[in-house]
């Protein structure tokens, strides 16, 4: 019997064969998308579910309330907070740090600008970041050990152990030998904590200042918790503000300083919660992702159902005759059903073969490292789709094609399922979902195109940026120097120094009480005197840094609008830092509002001083994100850039030998603040042409078995004086009034989605009704495109050939 079902199945595919190609083509396409973008969701939904204690490992986060206005959210926490915590709290087993700083590693003549952690001595222990080489229980113990990831110690020492060799460290100009300890395996992607070198934290003491050792109000590390088995932060609350209000006494008001745990496992996908060293991605990508396969999936089955359905015609006879010789519904059933699931099967395969195929391409435009190996996981996920594409997808087929009558289907009166109500409704669900994911895709590239050509406040073309990882004393030293040996290239427009550039994160943002008892913070940047030429911001009152102003060093601030609107201030020039403990100064230009984070945030109160003692003398505390490190601006002027930088590239080894020429340009870093945005925008613009095109090729068949089905209709109109065009307007009627209905369910569905998506942004663009048009007039163009050439060829062919035409 089985041998009879595939034999038969076997020759209805080669038979018709058009018509499998089609769904073969479909199914195989939406398999294979879907399958990668599983791929993806699955990669971020499992994030640090690697670790054996990972239910029980929370991240320490800090709010502080200092009024309605002045809320403060952290998950960089004080130096000292993982020491009280595992101190004063029982339930917390171990608590430990995870602090970057960046410095030159060197060994030999090899040298790299590489980013380190801080970590305590019980890190692996909280940690299961599997070890190659070394003892797990000891090798962070000594504050001259470091650990290395695989990559790392390949990078410095090739093929050979580097257990016992040294690196060295710079520490600006002060040197520090450091043995190697263990080594580990590469940190897997899908892990919040990112790092290729850890170093015990007791070498914090060799530049992080006292105060900074025990200040509650100074931040820098993430804090992680193991807490022991049982307990959840919810226990721990009224324990953990007890210690608070224990050690910080009548410093602040009850309950205006918190600490709270965050899972591990809720940190990748919770932008609710400021992001620190951790990446983070905003669920709604996930699920847009999820809905994405679906979708593909779902129009590809579609498609297969719609084509399996109109073909029931063209085989009404055969189901006469099977019933006739006493074939009952169940085996007619099983014999549809059984096709249904040979198409899926040869296009998973086919799926899994384009999958791989096409899954290096789809890394590099997720940016990941995903890989589709024979896992159980990737099994049952094969299987998943098997089943639910398969079975549900030849449900409906199966279901119709064995209900027909023998008397009806020799009779031809089962035609009526060309114009089904089911048949019509499942082309309306296909387009609709296409036409969704166009308007989606052109609203997310309108926005990304808004954030490429916005005012930022500043001009972010042509300029070179290089980390010297020396503070800004140093780094503006290293800026004079490049300075004098570049001075006098046409080629070079300007140069400066500053603790940070155009990321949020890289800038201090210091507290402080003003005047008026209110608890208040700004950002702040320590800058030289041609920052703001070099950076293209504009003055809208006042002037800038004056190197003929040697009190500008110590006295002089600039504030950016935001500041003065934020303390109402119609003078600005005329007031001073609303705080009582700031040192003699003067605020001796306003800056018009930029945007030195992304367009995800308003802009903050911030201000730029020469030297750091103004803006610090009145802070009661500080907040910093940056790497402690200056970095330099060029301003370019060429037509030859590789010349020009190559030209920087020597006088840079000359001015600075021991520190590397790590060279990036501030538009690329402004783009990736919306990786993020870039990445769903690919992903959906790919998934609406595939699906398009799925549909193309499910309304081409249809158009087909169409005109097949209507061919005498056709040959009649002909003799009666009918044109090609009408003929071709009465296939595209019918068609066209299906893509309208799908366009009315879709258009609302896409708006509301995009209106919510576009909420995240403080600066959007209006989306319009352009999207929506052009959604629209793609698939009405898909259609004509797919309808028309088949009814052109009905249209032009001999009205005789089709009245002869069984």
């Amino acid at each position: 019997m089985i041998r009879h079902y595939l034999r038969t199945t076997l020759r209805v595919l080669t038979r018709h064969a058009s018509f499998s190609a089609i769904n073969l083509t479909g199914l195989s396409i939406g398999i294979a998308s879907a399958l990668l973008l599983l791929l993806f969701v699955q990669n971020e939904v499992t994030f640090d579910q690697a670790h054996d204690k990972a239910d029980r490992i929370y991240r320490a986060w800090l709010l502080e309330e200092y009024g309605e206005d002045q809320v403060h959210f952290n998950t960089t926490t004080p130096v000292r907070l993982a020491t009280d915590l595992a101190t004063h709290i029982p339930e917390v087993e171990a608590a430990v740090r995870f602090d970057r700083f960046n410095d030159t590693v060197r060994r030999g003549a090899f040298s790299q600008n590489e980013s380190l952690f801080l970590v305590d001595e019980q890190f692996l222990q909280v940690f299961d970041f599997p070890v190659v080489r070394g003892e797990r229980s000891s090798m962070l113990y000594g504050p001259e050990n470091i650990v290395l990831t695989e990559s790392a110690a390949s990078r410095y020492f090739g093929q050979a152990n580097p257990l016992g060799e040294t690196l060295s460290l710079d520490f600006s100009g002060n040197p520090r030998q450091f043995q190697v300890s263990g080594v580990l395996e590469d940190v897997p992607e899908n892990s919040s904590l990112q790092f290729e070198f850890l170093v015990p934290y007791p070498v914090a003491d060799w530049f992080y200042p006292d105060e900074v050792m025990t200040a509650f109000m100074m931040v820098s590390p993430e804090t992680y918790v193991l807490l022991s088995p049982g307990t959840t932060p919810a226990d721990l609350e009224d324990k953990i503000q007890a210690m608070l209000n224990s050690l910080l006494g009548d410093r602040v008001e009850p309950g205006q300083y918190q600490v709270g745990l965050q899972p591990l496992l809720d940190i990748h996908t919770n932008p609710e919660f400021p992001q620190g060293y951790s990446t983070v991605i905003n669920p709604m990508y996930v699920r847009v992702l999820l809905a994405l396969a679906l979708l593909i999936l779902a129009v590809a089955s579609i498609n297969f159902v719609t084509l399996s359905v109109s073909r029931s015609l063209a085989r009404a006879k055969e189901i006469g005759v099977r019933k006739v010789i006493g074939a009952d519904r169940g085996q007619l059933m099983v014999q549809y059903w059984g096709e249904a699931l040979a198409i899926t099967g040869l296009s998973l395969a086919a799926g899994v073969l384009l999958a791989r195929l096409f899954l290096p391409a789809f890394n590099g435009l997720a940016q990941r490292e995903l890989v589709l190996a024979a896992t159980p996981g990737t099994f049952a996920l094969l299987a998943g789709i098997f089943v639910v594409v398969g079975l549900l997808a030849g449900l409906y087929p199966a279901l119709v094609l064995s209900r027909f009558s023998p008397i009806d289907a020799f009779r031809g009166k089962v035609s009526g399922n060309e114009k089904s109500a089911v048949r019509r409704s499942l082309v309306v669900a296909q387009f609709a979902l296409s036409i969704l994911l166009i308007a989606c895709t052109l609203v997310i590239g309108r926005q990304l195109d808004y954030l490429q050509e916005k005012d930022l406040g500043f001009d972010r073309e042509s300029v070179l940026t290089v980390p010297t990882l020396v503070g800004a004393v140093d780094g503006k030293a290293l800026a004079e120097r490049l300075r004098f040996q570049l001075e006098g290239r046409s080629d070079v427009k300007s140069l400066t120094a500053a603790a940070a550039l155009f990321d949020q994160n890289g800038w201090g943002r210091v507290g402080y009480t003003a005047n008026d008892g209110s608890y208040r913070r700004h950002f702040v940047n320590v800058v030289d005197h041609d920052f703001m030429r070099t950076m293209g911001l504009r003055l809208v009152a006042g002037r800038d840094f004056d190197r003929s102003q040697p009190a500008d060093g110590e006295r002089a601030v600039i504030i950016n609008e935001a500041f003065a609107q934020a303390y109402g201030w119609d003078t600005p020039l005329l007031e001073r830092l609303p705080g009582s403990d700031f040192i003699d100064h003067e605020i001796i230009g306003v800056a018009e509002n930029f945007h030195y984070a992304s367009l995800h945030q308003e802009i903050q109160p911030a201000l730029f001083v020469l030297g750091p003692n103004v803006a610090f003398s009145g802070a009661s505390d500080f907040d910093y994100g940056g790497s402690f490190a200056a970095d330099i601006a060029i301003r370019l002027e060429t037509n030859d850039l590789p010349a020009t930088i190559s030209a920087i590239s020597d006088v840079w080894s000359e001015a600075a030998p021991e520190m590397p020429f790590a060279y990036s340009f501030v538009d690329e870093a402004l783009d990736q603040q919306y990786r993020q945005e870039a990445r769903l925008s690919s992903m959906v613009t790919i998934g609406a042409l595939l699906s398009i095109l799925i549909a193309g090729l499910g309304l081409f068949g249809l158009a087909s078995l169409s005109v097949a089905r209507r061919t005498k209709e056709i040959g009649l109109r002909k003799v009666l004086g009918a044109s090609v065009a009408g003929i071709v307007g009465l296939f595209t009627r019918e068609f066209s009034t299906l893509v309208l209905a799908a366009f009315v369910i879709a258009a609302p569905l896409a708006w509301l989605g995009m209106e919510r998506w576009t909420e995240s942004f403080a600066y959007r663009a209006d989306i319009g009704l352009v999207p929506f048009a052009l959604a629209l007039a793609a698939a009405l163009g898909i259609m004509l495109a797919a309808v028309s050439s088949q009814a052109i060829r009905a249209g032009l062919a001999n009205p005789v050939d089709s009245l002869r035409d069984e």
